[in-house]
This record gives C-alpha cells, sequence and structure tokens, in this order.
C-alpha cells in the first residue's frame, strides 16, 4: 500500500500520505523523541516488531486500538497522533487510505426469510 502511494507522489498525482502513513510518522516522531524502539511499540500493540515496524511505514493498516495503545504508551492524547485537515481547504475531508477499512464480525446484515 505505501509503495503505490509513494509512486503516485512521485508522479504527482497526490501529495499528502495516507492516513496510516501519517499515524505512522506521529507515532515514530513521538518515540523518538521519548527514544523508544520499535520493540516498545510492538509490546504496546500485542505484536511482532516486524508488524510494528510495518505499521510505522503506513504497509500495514493501524486500528482504533492500535492508535488508543500508541497513544497510552506514549502518554499523548489520541487526537495528536491522527492526521489534520489542510488550513487551505477547511471543507476538506481526505479518505485516503479509508476504502480498506470495513467493518468487524458481528455486523453481516440480516437475511430474513431465507
Amino acid at each position: 500500500m505505501s509503495q503505490d502511494w509513494e509512486a503516485a507522489r512521485e508522479r504527482g498525482l497526490i501529495d499528502s500520505y495516507s492516513i496510516y502513513e501519517s499515524i505512522g510518522i506521529a507515532v515514530q516522531s513521538a518515540m523518538f523523541r521519548r527514544r523508544l524502539r520499535n520493540k516498545d511499540l510492538a509490546v504496546a500493540l500485542g505484536v511482532t516488531p516486524s508488524v510494528a515496524g510495518k505499521k510505522l511505514r503506513g504497509a500495514i493498516a493501524w486500528s482504533v486500538q492500535d492508535v488508543f495503545a500508541a497513544a497510552q504508551m506514549l502518554g499523548v492524547d489520541p487526537g495528536r497522533l491522527l492526521p489534520r485537515q489542510k488550513t487551505n481547504d477547511p471543507g476538506q475531508i481526505s479518505l485516503a487510505g479509508i476504502p480498506d477499512v470495513v467493518a468487524g464480525t458481528g455486523f453481516e446484515p440480516v437475511a430474513s426469510g431465507l
């Protein structure tokens, strides 16, 4: 996923990072300031260091639980890890990275009368 975004950026098709890359950049920046490692993030998220590294690069999606766990580890408000709107277009709602978010188990529609 992040390779697709990087290629599109190089071609000038987009000028921003995906939502997952943006979260990863914010988390990695806060980790650097606190001298934390991928291993520390992996423990907080309950994943392997390899998966934590992929999340930081935006190659694997961040769940809401991941964002809250990372924020707790870093001692920051979860909202600080989320990307902001562009100030030149306050009405803009970026959907970058959102289409691959799906509902969890139990959200299947009920089929009555089958």
